[in-house]
């Protein structure tokens, strides 16, 4: 997940927001992955993105290239699907009685 708010150059070049939000699905493809959700938002962030990718290697490209452009200021979190949480907590109980 990537929470971004925008630079002082990306709210002078807010227009472009869209056509720069489809260039950012065209890397998340090239890079193997690809953009679940985007939102703009009002509050303290401008904007909430879930992208499923094949790799933290391949995340960090994508969010590094984002960056570039020195428009938005990112955040990124790992989320851990429902599927895999009950795997990894019990990895980790197990863990826990050793």
């Amino acid at each position: 997940m990537v929470i971004t708010s925008w630079a002082d150059e990306g709210i002078r070049q807010a227009g472009g927001t869209v056509p720069r939000a489809e260039q950012g699905q065209e890397l998340a493809v090239r890079l193997g992955g690809h953009r679940d959700v985007l939102h703009w938002t009002m509050g303290e962030y401008d904007m909430v993105a879930i992208y499923d990718m094949p790799s933290d290697e391949a995340f960090a490209s994508l969010i590094i290239k984002i960056g570039e452009a020195g428009l938005l200021r990112t955040s990124s979190l790992q989320g851990i699907k429902v599927n895999e949480t009950g795997a990894i907590l019990e990895s980790i109980v197990r863990g826990a009685g050793k």
